[in-house]
């Protein structure tokens, strides 16, 4: 078998819709869009195909195919196995300075901070000003517990700055926000989700 993510999903996308139109490239196992919130699905769904052969069909056939008026997101899902993970490397002592001087037009706030990753906590960039700190927690709970979301705003006007930060229990639920959030359209714009190198 075979393992597919699947985003950019209608929030009224079931798993019985999306199971359909993989099974005209291939035999789907199973096919998980999560529980159902307020009216809502995750957004996204993990899908077990028969063969790695099939799933790469899925994929360059699907990959930007409409489905209930979303242009869909397929690739291999990221997320390595139950003890797979790949040790997360060491930060170099270096690394700080070399990253502040490369780093251009960021948050004035974190100009000359020192990096300093927990490994814990992500940015999610490119959200409309729309996005609440509510809704990016709600987004984010689907991988695992989050203990702070935050849109951050502007003091002056208090509007959103276009990004926000999500913190997790688990650093490993961070890594897979990151693996499997990446593109993903919150309220109509694909996300762009990384580690916070500062927190």
């Amino acid at each position: 078998m075979s393992t597919l993510f699947v985003g950019n999903l209608a929030w009224g996308t079931t798993s019985e819709t999306l199971e359909a139109k993989l099974g005209e490239v291939g035999t789907v196992v199973s096919c998980d869009t999560g529980t159902v919130r307020n009216g809502r699905t995750r957004g996204w769904a993990i899908v077990e195909m028969s063969s790695e052969a099939e799933a790469n069909a899925a994929i360059s056939q699907l990959e930007g195919c409409d489905v209930e008026g979303r242009n869909l997101t397929v690739r291999l899902d990221q997320k390595p196995g139950d003890g797979a993970r790949a040790p997360r490397a060491p930060r170099a002592a270096g690394a700080a300075a070399a990253g502040g001087q490369r780093r251009s037009g960021g948050d004035p706030a974190l100009a000359g901070k020192p990096e300093c990753s927990s490994g814990f906590q992500i940015v999610a960039r490119n959200l409309p000003w729309s996005v609440t700190s509510e809704m990016l927690r709600g987004t984010f709970e689907q991988i695992g517990p989050v203990t702070h979301a935050e849109i951050a705003c502007h003091e002056d006007s208090g509007r959103s700055k276009g990004w926000g930060t999500v913190r997790f229990e688990k650093a490993e639920d961070a890594d897979d926000a990151i693996a499997r959030f990446g593109g993903v359209e919150l309220a109509g714009r694909p996300m762009t989700v990384m580690m916070d190198r500062y927190a």
